[in-house]
């Protein structure tokens, strides 16, 4: 495997997690989906003058692939925002994410993909770091599970867990047409791809709670995730149309390692051992992929 499918994997994690990091300052006040709406539109934005400018072949079928992409994301934005509503917002997510790391891997090794062995030892390194780093409870969260008792608290959380394992399921789906496209359609189903997950949040927003609105103040950070969001998409789907379907997600999945480092530098929030222990272990397998 080719040393610029690791870096581009490796710079996409990092504009991930640093994005994740600042839209989650924001969410506390402003909720998930204003949220994630508005880094949307910034990644939306940004993404349509890059694939204008860079070469790219625009064609019914490239947009189509984006499209594809789209109604699984879509179907996983539906899923995760009702598992958020049902459960702990925090579980919900780290349930998701390990699911976006091992769904492409499984379906790249199926569909033909040919791994090496140190490939694959590094790929199950990092699974395992996208283990430890997502299901290391906080207290708040340690201490939500032992208030809830009834029969009905625990059949909404055992409810929104499914929902979140769900949504984790489509968006692992959702990157199978990205990586049918070929270098040559450059940033083209992007786009498509933005567009499709846009309509769907906006849609969400007005049956929810009317139509999104945000201060210049907020805008200002969110702004920010959504260009680092489409940066970070730039790098992975360049890295997917280069690479197997099977390594690059797995790689890209550390970017939650990212913002819980950030998150114990900038914020207030301590890496248990448990995480920390994650942090090496995904480094490590970054380097066993190369042997």
């Amino acid at each position: 495997m080719a040393i610029e499918v690791i870096l581009l994997s490796v710079f996409a994690a990092l504009t991930w997690g640093i994005s994740s990091f600042v839209a989650g300052s924001t969410s506390r006040r402003l909720g998930a989906q204003q949220t994630a709406f508005a880094t949307q539109i910034t990644n939306l934005v940004v993404i349509a003058p890059l694939a204008l400018l860079l070469p790219g072949r625009w064609s019914p079928g490239s947009a189509a692939w984006g499209a594809l992409a789209a109604l699984g994301g879509a179907v996983g934005f539906v899923a995760i925002y009702r598992a958020m509503a049902l459960g702990s917002m925090g579980v919900a997510v780290k349930l998701q994410s390990g699911l976006i790391a091992l769904v492409p891997f499984v379906i790249g090794v199926g569909t033909g993909d040919r791994p090496s062995v140190g490939a694959i030892g590094g790929v199950g390194l990092i699974l395992l770091s996208v283990t430890m780093l997502a299901f290391a409870p906080n207290a708040k969260q340690a201490n939500e599970v032992h208030a809830a008792g009834s029969p009905s608290e625990g059949s909404s959380r055992h409810r929104a867990s499914q929902l979140a394992l769900l949504s984790g399921l489509c968006f692992g789906v959702a990157i199978l047409p990205m990586a049918q496209t070929s270098t040559q359609e450059g940033l083209v189903p992007l786009v498509s791809y933005r567009i499709g997950i846009v309509l769907v949040l906006y849609v969400l927003l007005r049956s929810r709670s009317g139509r999104p609105q945000l201060s210049r103040r907020e805008w200002g950070p969110l702004a920010a995730a959504g260009t680092l969001s489409a940066v970070g998409d730039a790098a992975f789907l360049t890295a997917l149309q280069m690479g197997p379907l099977s390594i690059v997600p797995a790689i890209t999945a550390l970017s939650p390692g990212v913002t819980a480092v950030l998150a114990r530098c900038l914020g207030r929030d301590k890496i248990r051992p448990i995480q920390a222990c994650g942090i090496v272990v995904g480094l490590i397998g970054l380097i066993v992929m190369n042997f």
